[in-house]
């Protein structure tokens, strides 16, 4: 904290009316006037300078060739930014931000920013404005920081960033911005900035647990977000309702129908794209269990094979004597082309000669009309 508090709070540093210095000239200050602590290491003072910047203690300034400037504060600056001679260190009452990193926007990273859940875009101006005086706990005590001051178009385009980032979500009307590039005019002093909303769960947009989604069998991925944002009591993200819905797909809770419009949709298309339950699995027919030391071959048979198998049917009953030999035998009749029901008639009556009535209902169900 020694260090420190000689580098940023003006003590023996800053003459009357001097407000920036260059690093360099910090870095000889501590090796040539004996008012101040001995510091040899030149590497220590460029390190507490980093960490004033870091913790809003000051802010470094470096003037480019053409003459723009760029700033540094509330971020971990690299080497090759602490090396440059040009390098200055700004008193935070009197620097202007030419830049602001998008992440100190998010909820809970500035101090006294954050005071109620969402905050306008005029907010964050005020909070810019400069002089703002704000203090930090410490261990023991608060430390007093003052707020930069920053542009209103500084300020707006680091908004726009931090929505595009998805750190911050904007609503005004019956938009509702995250992750996505702000149409132009629609950062407007009034537009709200939240915090993103939490994830939806993908069980909660089927039938069951949003009824009032579906008014029958099949719904649209813009009926869901309506009825999501009814709840929210704000107009959703599109993002955030797409996520959900993708859920219910790669969880199969939901399917598209055949005339949907495609998937992924942005916000305009998500009218066309039509949702519905996937069909019921039909249980499979459990095999029923054959006794121990029973054993069974099956095979599809073409009709040649069949005969075949007669030619060989002697051998195998002579093979099996003293055993039960069973046959049992599935007729099927169709494929491309879908029998006639005359075809199926003439087919039953010869299956009747061989097995009776049995084999007549089996191919009567195998082969509707």
């Amino acid at each position: 904290m020694g260090l420190r508090r000689h580098l940023f709070l003006r003590y023996d540093l800053w003459k009357a009316g001097e407000t920036e210095r260059y690093v360099r000239d910090l870095v000889i200050a501590f090796a040539r006037y004996p008012q101040l602590p001995r510091m040899m290491n030149r590497q220590a003072i460029i390190d507490t300078i980093a960490v004033g910047c870091r913790h809003g203690q000051c802010v470094l300034r470096a003037t480019r060739p053409d003459k723009t400037t760029r700033t540094s504060w509330r971020r971990v600056c690299d080497d090759n930014e602490l090396k440059d001679v040009r390098l200055e260190v700004v008193l935070p009452e009197p620097a202007s931000l030419t830049e602001i990193d998008p992440t100190l926007l998010a909820s809970g990273n500035l101090p006294e920013l954050w005071l109620k859940p969402d905050l306008t875009v005029a907010d964050f101006h005020a909070y810019f404005a400069g002089g703002k005086n704000v203090k930090i706990k410490k261990e023991g005590y608060d430390d007093p920081v003052t707020i930069p001051k920053a542009e209103p178009a500084v300020v707006d385009a680091t908004v726009a960033a931090t929505i595009k980032e998805g750190k911050l979500w904007l609503t005004i009307g019956t938009a509702s911005i995250l992750t996505e590039d702000l149409p132009v005019g629609l950062l407007t002093a009034q537009a709200v900035l939240q915090a993103p909303p939490q994830p939806i769960p993908a069980a909660d947009v089927t039938p069951t647990a949003l009824p009032e989604a579906w008014k029958g069998p099949i719904t649209t991925a813009q009926a869901i977000a309506t009825v999501l944002s009814q709840k929210a009591g704000k107009p959703l993200p599109w993002v955030t309702v797409r996520d959900a819905i993708d859920g219910t797909f790669r969880a199969r809770m939901l399917e598209r129908t055949i005339d949907s419009a495609p998937w992924p949709s942005d916000s305009a298309g998500c009218g066309s794209v039509k949702l519905k339950l996937p069909p019921t699995p039909q249980p499979q027919p459990q095999a029923q269990p054959k006794p121990a030391g029973v054993y069974i071959a099956e095979s599809d048979m073409r009709p040649s094979e069949i005969q075949d198998l007669a030619d060989h049917l002697g051998d195998i009953q002579k093979a099996a004597v003293g055993l039960e030999l069973k046959f049992r035998i599935r007729v099927e009749v169709g494929g491309k082309n879908k029998p006639t029901p005359e075809m199926v008639n003439t087919i039953n009556e010869k299956l009747k000669e061989v097995a009776g009535g049995w084999c007549c209902n089996r191919l009567q169900r195998l082969a509707p009309d």
